[in-house]
């Protein structure tokens, strides 16, 4: 958006409002697949397998961002 006041013939005052992201819509990274798997038999029972498999721990993209400016012209 874009305001335009003048303020005489030759000065004048411009403001401009700009928003990104207005609905703050996350936008989600791929899933992990990091898997540690190392099996082994420990008295009665075998390990399961740790790590992060199909956590998502990233968005892509920025925050809502707002910006405002305003400009004298002469």
């Amino acid at each position: 958006m874009v305001k335009l006041t003048k303020l005489t013939d030759r000065y004048q005052l411009r403001y401009s409002f700009d928003v990104f992201n207005v609905t703050n819509t996350p936008s989600f990274d791929t899933p992990d697949n990091n898997v540690e798997f190392n099996p082994h038999f420990d008295g009665n029972y075998v390990t399961v397998p740790r790590g992060q498999l199909g956590v998502v721990q990233h968005t892509i993209g920025s925050p809502r961002f707002i910006s405002m400016s305003l400009r004298f012209g002469f």
